[in-house]
């Protein structure tokens, strides 16, 4: 298998096994793309809506209508932006950390029941396979 194909396979892999259940822990709690617009602020702490809107690659106007909405559901707040108070910089509230924490959580388990049928030896082959493509993927940006 060549390296695209490779990627290819492990992107549905992922997908399939992991990324897939982390997303439908959420159904009926918030939409897809404010589920990713939740991950991305926890983990980046604050985003402008153009942040938003470059992550997820749709318009600045639709990236404020998703953080507007989570800011009425209770999980986001907003804030001047420190270097223009015409700019609002958001971040997610306590109960929205909380939200996440608990899907993550959830993931977390689903993934302990799925190596559950692999050896130890195995099961540290797949930890170290995953710590080298977390960290060569980070490197790349």
């Amino acid at each position: 298998m060549d390296k695209l194909q490779l990627m290819y396979r492990l992107g549905l892999l992922l997908d399939r096994n992991i990324l897939s259940f982390y997303r439908n822990t959420y159904k009926g709690v918030v939409g897809q793309v404010q589920q990713q617009t939740l991950s991305d602020l926890y983990e980046y702490h604050s985003m402008r809506p153009q942040d938003v809107a470059d992550r997820l690659n749709i318009p600045k106007q639709h990236a404020s209508k998703i953080l507007t909405r989570l800011v009425e559901l209770g999980y986001v707040f907003g804030s001047p932006a420190p270097d223009d108070k015409r700019s609002r910089i958001y971040s997610l509230t306590a109960e929205g950390k909380t939200l996440v924490e608990k899907h993550i959580e959830e993931s977390n388990q689903h993934f302990q029941r799925l190596i559950r049928g692999l050896s130890a030896d195995e099961q540290s082959a797949l930890n170290q396979a995953m710590s080298t493509i977390v960290s060569l993927l980070e490197r790349m940006g």
